[in-house]
């Protein structure tokens, strides 16, 4: 390899800024055209206007006095109303406890199904490892909605069934919420653990077991400290994740009146009496908090490389062996029942028995599956999803392959902040800036009231997910193959769409999968955006929520898990059904 070829391959590496030099080799390499010069600038141009332009907008407003669409002053008197006021410190501590609570119980259940399925390998580990990742497709609100008709201390199935025996087993309040939210995040643990487990090589942990360390002294001092980056990371994401999460909050904290950040965002905003200025500053603070939190993610994943173990040695696990198998297998089944089997279980038998737990058919299903709101919001529901998965999968694709090459220079880095900041805007806070942004720009509030103002939500939301698993899968590409199509002639948009996409086809097609199913049971980011003609499947279960009609709330909560259920196998097939074709070609 050349001294020119070397400094192409550092340039196209996703690692250290290139130096002036490899950047004029890039221009060179990619022929910096009006072309590529047009993909750069709209890439950069659309990120910018999806998720900075709507932050800056909520900040501003933030300021100001009025009400949606109009600024008529700018003042720090917002700031002071808030801030000087103690019930609201209350609140941002309980949203921190909370979130904290909520991670111990997720590494507590999550770490657990991640070492089992790619260390210990129990008794039909190739089953568990598929269903693992299962309760990232039940949504939020209804898993909530779930424990709630479970354990309601008044009208709860389990209370009903055994005549008030279980009246004091309500999940209302800090302890509750943190139990359920920690139950959900639990799969968010396992999918960022298990990578880290399956590629630590197990010969460190048999050299501990020669010395004659017991099993969990391996695991305490050997396993666990040399993954500790990647669990610091997911502990950081989900007290991220947690502190902006809407749907848990409300469900199990409205009813005994405890708001935490998002609720109390959500209150200021939209329930009489409204108070724009306080919602906004509340907004502004909560956008503040989870920045830091998304600051110490980034800085614990970009020391990860100190602890890497690969050193070209073959990768092995050890199975279990004799109990051990049922064990672990027995805690993988309850680890699925309180994940997704109580939830979805009880959502099933209120829908389908009386009060005194008399089975009465099908009935609620056909009643909610006739009724005009109902066919209204599945059908938004599938074109809101359908178009945000597919275009943020479209504009991941264009943002991947720039921050890959790094088609902007230096300037590089700050599109890669830039779309990873999404992580750290709670779904409630986006819904704010959005809200005054359409209806401040001029020509955008054409947008406001239609679906497109969703999809935009959801886009904006899901982007960063779908861009850093897209980078993950570009970073197995090296550059000999763009190199060699650019020497034989190949524009950039050829290597693009020929050399660039093929390979990450399994990848693409996961994260539309996930954007899908994401945007789908998307609640937060919309709330504050739908009326009665763009209404979804979630917002219409959240409204059936708030008026206690449990059964259709059951029945819908149901219908939305198979719909997405079918989605995707639908989607599987068509997957399969062309990757088919193509190893027939």
């Amino acid at each position: 390899m050349t001294a020119s070829d070397q400094g192409l391959g550092r340039a196209i590496d996703f690692g250290s800024p290139p130096s002036g030099r490899e950047r004029g080799i890039i221009a060179r390499y990619f022929h910096a055209g009006p072309g590529r010069i047009l993909f750069v600038s709209a890439t950069a141009i659309a990120v910018a206007l999806l998720v900075a332009l709507p932050i800056v907008f909520l900040i501003v407003a933030s300021f100001a006095v009025g009400r949606p669409g109009s600024i008529e002053a700018l003042t720090l008197g917002n700031y002071f109303e808030v801030l000087r006021e103690p019930r609201y410190w209350g609140v941002v501590g309980a949203t921190l406890l909370v979130s904290l609570g909520s991670v111990v119980i997720a590494f507590g259940l999550g770490i657990p199904v991640a070492w089992l399925t790619t260390r210990y390998q129990p008794l039909g580990n190739r089953i568990w490892r598929s269903l693992a990742p299962t309760p990232l497709y039940v949504s939020p609100l209804v898993v909530a909605v779930g424990w709630d008709t479970l354990l309601n201390p008044s009208t709860g199935y389990l209370v009903r069934l055994t005549d008030g025996a279980f009246a004091g087993w309500d999940l209302y309040g800090p302890v509750g919420i943190a139990a359920v939210m920690g139950i959900y995040f639990s799969t968010y643990v396992y999918l960022y653990a298990a990578p880290s487990f399956a590629t630590l090589d197990a010969n460190l942990e048999d050299a501990a077991r020669i010395t004659g360390a017991p099993p969990f002294t391996v695991i305490r001092r050997v396993t666990v400290p040399l993954i500790a980056p990647s669990l610091l990371a997911v502990g950081i994401l989900v007290v991220v994740l947690s502190t902006g999460l809407f749907s848990i909050s409300a469900v199990l904290g409205w009813p005994v009146n405890f708001r935490l950040l998002p609720l109390e965002v959500y209150f200021s905003l939209s329930v009489p009496p409204v108070n724009y200025g306080s919602g906004l500053v509340m907004s502004v603070v909560t956008l503040f908090i989870t920045t830091i939190l998304l600051i110490g993610y980034y800085i614990a994943t970009r020391h990860g490389h100190r602890y890497e173990t690969i050193r070209g040695a073959a990768l092995h696990a050890r199975p279990a062996r004799g109990r051990g198998r049922y064990f672990g297998a027995a805690y993988l089944a309850v680890y699925l029942i309180l994940a997704i089997g109580i939830p979805l279980g009880t959502l099933f038998a209120i829908a389908t028995t009386d009060f005194a737990g008399r089975w009465v058919g099908l009935e609620a299903f056909a009643s909610v599956m006739n009724s005009r709101s109902f066919v209204t919001a599945a059908a938004n529901t599938l074109i809101v999803a359908g178009a945000a998965s597919l275009l943020t999968v479209l504009l991941g694709i264009a943002v991947a392959y720039t921050l890959k090459f790094r088609l902007l220079g230096r300037a590089t880095v700050v599109l890669d902040y830039v779309v990873a900041y999404p992580l750290a805007i709670p779904g409630v806070v986006l819904g704010a800036g959005l809200l005054w942004m359409y209806l401040q720009v001029p020509g955008a509030v054409a947008l406001y009231g239609t679906l497109g103002i969703l999809v935009v939500a959801c886009v904006i939301q899901h982007l960063a997910v779908t861009v850093r698993a897209l980078v993950a899968g570009a970073g197995q590409l090296g550059g000999e193959m763009f190199d060699a199509a650019s020497v034989a002639g190949a524009s950039w948009f050829t290597r693009l769409t020929r050399i660039f996409v093929p390979p990450l086809g399994r990848h693409i097609y996961d994260t539309w999968v996930l954007t899908l199913v994401l945007s789908s049971r998307e609640l937060a980011a919309i709330l504050l955006l739908w009326n009665s003609v763009t209404i979804t499947l979630p917002v219409l279960m959240f409204t059936v929520w708030r008026e206690g009609t449990y059964r259709d709330l059951a029945a819908i909560g149901i219908i939305q898990t198979l719909l997405t259920i079918g989605v995707l196998l639908v989607a599987a097939q068509v997957r399969k059904s062309i990757w088919k074709e193509r190893a027939g070609a």
